[in-house]
């Protein structure tokens, strides 16, 4: 009797030994978890904030186009007059 207490014993330990090690990597899987969950909200800012910056880039590239027609028309039409004139 006195054995099988000791060996249910040594059991025991060997088994709560296990324990702690599942507990230990439990907790550095939620650290990791913890730390990609705050990585993907980071990277999801970056993204907002990279397509921000192309939208008004591409604003201000449609502004410029906009703004070279208008220019171009007004070049067309002094070098019409221009070549009325001569």
């Amino acid at each position: 009797m006195d054995s099988k207490v000791k060996v249910l014993e040594s059991r025991v330990r060997e088994l709560e030994r296990a324990l702690d090690i599942e507990k230990k990597q439990a907790m550095e899987t939620q650290r990791q978890l913890y730390k990609r969950d705050r990585k993907i909200k980071e990277l999801g800012i970056e993204v907002e904030d990279y397509k921000m910056k192309f939208k008004d880039a591409e604003k201000r590239f449609l502004d410029l186009e906009s703004e070279l027609r208008t220019h171009r028309r007004k070049f067309d039409e002094v070098v019409s007059v221009y070549i009325k004139i001569t």
